[in-house]
C-alpha cells in the first residue's frame, strides 16, 4: 500500500540489512516510487565503490576514534583518537597519545612509554615501563629509554644508547655505528663501536674497525683502530696501561715527552769466529752482540739506516782475544778503529750517526765490565 512520505516514521537504532531507503525513479517515464537496500545504494551511488572528488573544504568533527580496518576486519590499518593517539600500519598499536607509531606491527607496548617515534615493520619500544623519549626506525628495530635505534634489527640492551646500522646493538650509554656493530646480546656499558662488525666488549672502550672482519677486543678503558688486521690493532691506546702504534710514525714539529722515551735492547746473539754481524736497525737503536772467545768477526754495514739517527752497538767479550773488522761505511776518528778490550765480561760501546749514504760517523767508549 502506498504511503505518503509525510506519513513515514523516523528509524531509531542501528541500520541493518532490513533497512530500506525510499525514493523516486523515472527510468522509463513512469515516475515510480522505489525502495533501495543500503547495499544497493552503496553499490550504485559511487560512495565507497568508486573514486570521487571532494570539491571544497570539508570538516569532520571526531568525538572518539577513527579506525580503518583490513578486509577481514581482524586488525587496524589506521587508528587516530581525539586525544592524539596515532598508529598507521596493519596491526600497528599505540597506547600513548604522545607517540607516533608507523609500520606493520609497530608498537609502543606500554602506556608509560611516551614521547617516542617508532617507524618500521615490527619496530617497537622495549616492553617495559617508562621507556620514553625513544626513536626506533627500521624493520624489527627495538629501542629503550632515551635511545635511538636506526636500522633493520637494530637493538638496545640498555638505556640512553645509540645504534645505527643493520643489526647494530648497544648497551647503556653506548654508541654503535655500522652494520653488525656492537656485541649482540652484550651488556657492557659505555662502549663506542664504529665500523662494520666492530664489536668491543671492553668497558669504557672505543673501537674503530675498517678491516672488513669482526674486531671484538675485550680490553677495558682502551681505544683501538683496526685497519690491516681484525685481531691486532694498528693503534691501541690503553688508559693507565701500555699503548701501541704498529706502524712508522713521522712527527712534523716538536715533540715533548714528560717521562722516558726508549727502545728495547736488541740482542744479536753470539758471533762465532769468521762470522759476520749485519745490524738491522729496525730491530732497535741499541743492540748488543757477544763475541766468541778469540773470534775474529766482521760488523758489516747496517740495514734500514736513517741519516741523523743515533745507533749504539755494545760488543761484549766472551773471553780473551776477540777482534772486529768494520764495514766500509764506518768512519772513526783519525780513520782508526778502536782496539777492543780483551777479557771475559769486558764490553766496548760504539756510537754511530749516519751522515750520508756512504758515511757513518762513529765514536767509541771502551773497557766496561758487564759482570
Amino acid at each position: 500500500m502506498a504511503v505518503k512520505f509525510s506519513a513515514f516514521t523516523t528509524r531509531t537504532g542501528t541500520l541493518d540489512a532490513s533497512t530500506r531507503i525510499v525514493g523516486y525513479d523515472d527510468p522509463a517515464g513512469t515516475k515510480t516510487n522505489v525502495e533501495f537496500t543500503l547495499a544497493t545504494l552503496g553499490a550504485n551511488s559511487g560512495i565507497y565503490a568508486a573514486d570521487g572528488t571532494i570539491g571544497t573544504t570539508r570538516k569532520a568533527l571526531i568525538t572518539d576514534t577513527i579506525q580503518f580496518r583490513n578486509a577481514g576486519d581482524t586488525s587496524d590499518i589506521f587508528i587516530m583518537n581525539t586525544n592524539g593517539t596515532f598508529a598507521l600500519g596493519d596491526g600497528a598499536t599505540s597506547l600513548s597519545n604522545t607517540n607516533v607509531i608507523i609500520g606493520k606491527g609497530a608498537k609502543d607496548n606500554q602506556a608509560s612509554n611516551t614521547e617516542s617515534v617508532v617507524i618500521g615493520n615490527a619496530a617497537q619500544i622495549y616492553n617495559d615501563v617508562n621507556q620514553d623519549d625513544c626513536v626506533a626506525v627500521g624493520d624489527s628495530s627495538n629501542v629503550r629509554h632515551e635511545g635511538v635505534a636506526v636500522g633493520s634489527a637494530s637493538n638496545h640492551y640498555g638505556t640512553k644508547a645509540v645504534s645505527v646500522g643493520y643489526q647494530s646493538s648497544a648497551a647503556d650509554n653506548g654508541i654503535s655505528i655500522g652494520n653488525l656493530s656492537g656485541v649482540i646480546g652484550g651488556t657492557t656499558a659505555n662502549v663506542i663501536n664504529i665500523g662494520y662488525y666492530s664489536a668491543s666488549s671492553g668497558a669504557n672502550s672505543i673501537v674503530i674497525n675498517s678491516s672488513g672482519s669482526q674486531a671484538n677486543p675485550s680490553t677495558a678503558n682502551a681505544f683501538g683502530v683496526y685497519m690491516t688486521s681484525n685481531t691486532t690493532p694498528d693503534l691501541e691506546v690503553v688508559g693507565s696501561g701500555t699503548s701501541t702504534l704498529r706502524t712508522n710514525l713521522n712527527v712534523t714539529g716538536n715533540m715533548e715527552v714528560d717521562g722516558q722515551a726508549w727502545g728495547d735492547l736488541y740482542d744479536g746473539g753470539t758471533i762465532a769466529d769468521g762470522a759476520t754481524f749485519t745490524p738491522d736497525w729496525n730491530n732497535g737503536n741499541v743492540q748488543r752482540i757477544l763475541i766468541a772467545t778469540g773470534a775474529a768477526i766482521t760488523v758489516a754495514n747496517g740495514t734500514n739506516v736513517n741519516n741523523g739517527a743515533t745507533y749504539i752497538l755494545i760488543m761484549e767479550q766472551q773471553g780473551a782475544g776477540g777482534t772486529v773488522t768494520w764495514g766500509g761505511k764506518y768512519e772513526f776518528p783519525a780513520a782508526t778503529a778502536p782496539t777492543l778490550t780483551s777479557g771475559a765480561g769486558k764490553a766496548d760501546v760504539v756510537t754511530m750517526i749516519p751522515y750520508n749514504a756512504t758515511s757513518v760517523l762513529c765514536s767509541s767508549t771502551l773497557d766496561f765490565l758487564t759482570t
